[in-house]
């Protein structure tokens, strides 16, 4: 399938990539179909795109690449409503910010898109938890991890 993009122009995508949203993304609730962009030259970012509309794209992280034991508490409606038997089978994304002051760069952790990886049927879930942020600063975060990982390049790291 063809889609077009403002920020990639005219791409060639496989149809089964794609992921309904039933409620769309907050703001967007006509939106419901999108297609995760993978840009290498981005990473960790990626791109949420609208498949019907090119110019509708959110820059998207993976949440553990900020919070190491990111673990939402979804309710059971949710996994219902994905088909998802446990939240181990779904990808897990944050709305990232990107304000003029790059410096504020910030992802919404407490709004996570969730995706089931193997129905293709997508989530945008705003959590009752309060241990996560709307606005959490994302340079912020990897410059301490950046110094964590040159202090610890010998030392074994524990898990969550």
């Amino acid at each position: 399938m063809r889609l077009r993009t403002k920020n990639f122009g005219e791409l060639e995508i496989e149809g089964e990539k794609e992921i309904y949203f039933k409620n769309g993304i907050l703001g967007f609730e006509k939106i419901k179909r999108f297609i995760i962009l993978d840009n290498k030259k981005h990473a960790p970012f990626k791109w949420l795109q609208a498949v019907t509309d090119p110019d509708i794209a959110f820059v998207i992280i993976e949440p553990a690449i900020l919070i190491e034991c990111y673990d939402p508490n979804l309710k059971h409606e949710d996994l219902l409503e994905l088909k998802l038997m446990d939240k181990k089978e779904a990808c897990f994304y944050a709305i990232v910010v990107v304000p003029k002051n790059i410096k504020e760069m910030s992802a919404n952790l407490k709004a996570p898109i969730v995706i089931n990886n193997k129905n293709r049927l997508g989530k945008q879930i705003v959590l009752e938890d309060s241990k996560y942020s709307i606005r959490h600063n994302i340079l912020h975060h990897l410059r301490t991890l950046n110094t964590k990982e040159k202090n610890s390049k010998n030392t074994a790291v524990s898990g969550c």
